[in-house]
């Protein structure tokens, strides 16, 4: 649970319940720390196509936004794939497995660890859990599998994927809504 400057968890106001990543989101800008983030998920212009086609925008929709004719028929991709720091699963029943793709922005010869906080009734695997990055610029993917070990109540459970070099600490907030296994 992340905190505030009273060391007492985030509230959600004005109503004083502890507030989850849905009011948060992925964190907050520290200028000083961006000049050195260490890593970053980057979004291109492809990315936000292919998630705008996956919500069935039109083309004349797409031509007014990019200024081209796009033809979505091949960008089908699920929108819990947009490379973006936050996870989000909808409607898990089963496994689902979510891809992200991170760049390295700090020294060469990098190595991250993951780690996953805890998500009630949903196991998630970190595929690898170790990305050594040889330079700077270089981009390396991972592989959240998220599989249904009990289903909730039909509200999210949330938890945090960090990648840690000891210096760097690069964390994503995940909320996933299990309904059936």
């Amino acid at each position: 649970t992340l905190k505030d400057n009273t060391g007492g968890p985030l509230l959600r106001q004005p109503q004083g319940i502890t507030a989850t990543p849905f009011d948060f989101g992925s964190g907050h800008l520290n200028p000083i720390a961006a000049l050195d983030p260490g890593l970053v998920y980057e979004l291109d212009t492809d990315n936000l196509i292919d998630y705008l086609c996956s919500m069935n925008a039109t083309q004349v929709q797409l031509l007014f936004l990019i200024g081209n004719m796009i033809n979505c028929a091949n960008r089908q991709v699920p929108a819990y794939n947009l490379n973006y720091p936050s996870v989000a699963v909808a409607e898990l029943r089963g496994t689902i497995s979510v891809s992200r793709t991170l760049t390295n922005y700090g020294e060469s010869g990098s190595v991250y660890t993951a780690t996953i906080g805890h998500l009630e009734g949903v196991n998630v695997k970190v595929t690898p859990d170790k990305l050594n990055f040889t330079r700077n610029g270089e981009k390396l993917s991972y592989r959240l599998d998220f599989t249904v070990q009990s289903p909730g109540n039909g509200d999210f459970t949330f938890g945090y994927l960090t990648w840690s070099d000891g210096k760097h600490n690069v964390g994503s907030p995940i909320a996933v809504n299990a309904v059936s296994v």
